[in-house]
């Protein structure tokens, strides 16, 4: 065979050796190696020699922009949005050098003249680190922002006066002039410490593209009307259609099509999106067309959420920062009453304004917000790059609080996809009757996992399924329905039997040894008598034990929720190490159950699916929901992008990470400035002594988002 160029690098690749293939509908594509696979996946296909046949160009009207156009896969994608620039953090040169040319003047401050120039420096480099950073003064508040650097003013008043009155000695100047410079590198430590959460967030925002598609109309020839618009400007309940390559704009739930998508931005491995399933924001179409309705828009979406997380206001504001809210208020006027007392109590006005500049210098007030706010916006940016998402910053801190954890068996530790591994008959029934029963009553309650299940064993068997009558579902119990010849017909669990009047005595023992093994059992009762004993299995999902040891770690309690009987439960309990198990409970049960765990004053968590698991997510603390990342929720929401458990985990593990960090940070500021303070306020401390301590807790408490960026990269990986 000929050599073929790779689709992404252009190098000539054996077909027959080739390291890496794609296999399309259309061909197949043939790579030079594994990175290039990747990169093809992601949508990179500069050297594409293939493109998928054109029923119709489309066609775009210049003056109204809208496109029309038999075959989205005939579009040229939108442009991708660029990946924002990475600028470091320049030291304050202009601040620093001031201060240290008013320290140089300090040791000749004998001489008035050179008194009021060093006293004119120290000024000039505060005023240089108080308007250094006006980012930084809207999102803590001007006065917290300025309290450091009215301080350092203070002291060189204070130094300047004593000076002149020949009081002081030329170490009062020294010591307002290396404050003025500390207060100078605290700025810097702030705008060090937010820059990589900055960074993880505007690389979320990044991917959000400017433009989108909408569908206008379909014409009479089955032509698709677009129109490109921006994507500001979408609206919940409008349309919109993504193709190969193209990044979705918005929160949504797939109305038609099908296609392949990298689900979040951390993201390998494409997954295929169908009608009726959601998909996030910053997903990368890969393959096909998708039509979907949002859910979510602009500011709303679930990856531009998490830069509010630490600024929310309202009923979505974390308790933590409201905390530090109300520390940083109280803080405030401990420090301007400890300021009124070092006024009182100073010998002189020039040593007053020292001691009050002092104990604006020790107030750790940037640090307590900081301390409060950047864990969750870190830990917010952490998530969504993993496909989970938060409603809010108060829900992540809630989460944070769960301490007992409530899992579904089937679909959630389960993989939810059944097997029959045997129909035992009983009472010389005829096994293949009873099968085709089984499957004709399945079959017509709509599609279920245990139907399919039957569907296929039925196949398998060359068993047709029969034309029962009167079918009807019991959900969490099973089906009833009327044989074609007018016979009752009863499948499902124990208690449906003995309910319909059919002993399952004879059965019994068949049904023990199958629920042993951790096989869901099926009774079939025909006409009042049990005929048959059905034994699905539902495997456990890799990484499900490794879930719940990510739960012990944490100190949280699992719980398990079955509808299945006792000894199937316990059975697969015992495979994932898990003791608590509540079994056959019924789906409307099992928000009682979550209610009697909540009533023990406990955050309770629930990890289920919506179609499944209703009642019991709706009676938690925190509903962790698989697979609904992009779809509508609550307030109480965690949303995944997979069914994976294990995703579950993390984000439990990045609330109590993030609950931990800012706690641990806040609690640590609060008490060290506080005695600072109190130490400024009795003369213990001056104001160089004052601004070293306090830039000692900013180095211990600013970082605290930062080192919570790298905990979660190194215990959460990026799930595929």
């Amino acid at each position: 065979m000929p050599s073929r160029p790779c689709p992404v690098c252009g190098s000539d690749v054996d077909p027959i050796r080739a390291p890496a293939v794609v296999a399309y509908a259309d061909g197949l594509r043939y790579l030079c190696n594994r990175e290039c696979r990747t990169r093809f996946l992601e949508g990179e296909r500069t050297h594409e020699s293939f493109r998928p046949p054109v029923i119709v160009a489309p066609r775009k009207d210049p003056h109204t922009g809208i496109i029309r156009t038999h075959d989205p896969a005939a579009l040229d994608p939108l442009s991708r949005p660029e990946q924002p620039e990475i600028h470091e953090v320049s030291p304050p040169w202009i601040g620093l050098g001031a201060a240290g040319v008013g320290a140089i003047l300090s040791f000749f401050g004998a001489v008035p003249f050179v008194a009021m120039a060093s006293a004119a420096a120290t000024l000039a480099s505060v005023i240089a680190a108080a308007f250094g950073s006006r980012l930084a003064q809207r999102d803590i508040g001007a006065a917290a922002w300025l309290a450091a650097p009215l301080g350092a003013s203070l002291a060189a008043v204070g130094a300047l006066l004593g000076t002149l009155e020949g009081a002081e000695t030329w170490a009062s100047l020294f010591g307002a002039a290396f404050a003025a410079a500390i207060v100078n590198g605290r700025i810097f430590l702030d705008e060090r410490a937010r820059q990589p959460i900055d960074h993880a967030l505007a690389n979320l925002t990044a991917l959000l593209p400017e433009k989108a598609r909408v569908p206008v109309d379909e014409g009479s020839h089955g032509e698709l009307a677009l129109s490109e618009v921006d994507a500001a400007g979408l609206r919940t309940g409008e349309e919109v259609l993504c193709i190969a390559g193209e990044v979705v704009p918005v929160d949504g739930v797939t109305l038609g099509g099908s296609a392949s998508v990298l689900p979040h931005p951390a993201a390998r491995l494409p997954v295929t999106r169908r009608a009726g399933e959601p998909v996030l924001a910053g997903a990368r179409v890969t393959e096909g067309a998708l039509r979907l309705v949002a859910t979510r828009v602009g500011p709303e979406r679930a990856i531009a959420r998490a830069a509010r997380f630490g600024t929310d206001a309202g009923p979505k504001t974390s308790p933590g920062v409201r905390r530090a809210q109300r520390v940083s208020f109280f803080g405030g006027l401990l420090a301007a009453l400890a300021g009124v007392l070092a006024l009182g109590m100073g010998a002189g006005l020039p040593a007053a304004l020292s001691a009050v500049g002092a104990v604006l210098l020790a107030a750790p007030l940037v640090s307590l917000w900081r301390a409060a706010t950047l864990p969750l916006a870190a830990a917010g940016a952490s998530a969504a790059a993993r496909g989970i998402t938060f409603a809010s910053g108060a829900q992540l801190e809630r989460a944070g609080r769960v301490g007992v954890c409530a899992l579904s068996t089937r679909g959630t530790v389960t993989e939810g996809e059944f097997e029959v591994m045997e129909l035992h008959p009983t009472g010389g029934a005829n096994a293949a009757r009873v099968l085709s029963l089984v499957t004709g009553a399945e079959n017509a309650v709509g599609d279920t996992p245990i139907g399919r299940a039957i569907a296929r064993y039925a196949k398998s068997e060359n068993v047709a399924p029969a034309m029962v009558r009167r079918a009807q579902r019991l959900p969490g119990r099973g089906v009833t329905a009327l044989t074609p010849d007018g016979e009752s017909l009863v499948i499902g669990n124990r208690q449906l039997l003995l309910d319909e009047g059919v002993s399952i005595a004879v059965a019994d023992d068949e049904a023990g040894r199958a629920e042993a093994r951790g096989d869901t059992v099926l009774f079939v009762g025909i006409d009042g008598r049990v005929r048959a004993v059905l034994a699905l299995s539902d495997p456990v999902r890799p990484g499900s034990r490794a879930a719940v040891q990510r739960l012990f770690d944490l100190g949280i309690e699992v719980v398990l929720l079955s509808g299945d009987h006792r000894t199937t439960a316990a059975t697969l309990a015992r495979q994932i190490d898990v003791v608590n198990v509540r079994a056959e409970l019924l789906p409307e049960a099992r928000g009682d159950e979550v209610r009697r765990l909540r009533d023990t004053g406990v955050e309770v968590a629930v990890v289920g699916h919506p179609d499944s698991e209703d009642t019991a997510l709706a009676e938690a603390d925190t509903a962790i929901i698989l697979g609904a990342a992009g779809a509508e929720g609550d307030g109480r929401t965690v949303a995944l992008t997979t069914h994976d458990i294990r995703d579950a985990a993390g984000a439990l593990f990045i609330a109590h990470a993030a609950r931990e960090v800012a706690n641990r940070a806040t609690l640590v500021a609060a008490i060290a400035g506080s005695l600072v303070i109190v130490a400024a306020a009795l003369a213990f401390a001056g104001p160089a002594a004052a601004a070293l301590a306090g830039a000692l807790i900013d180095a211990y408490a600013l970082p605290s988002g930062a080192r919570l960026l790298r905990r979660v990269d190194l215990r959460v990986p990026a799930p595929a």
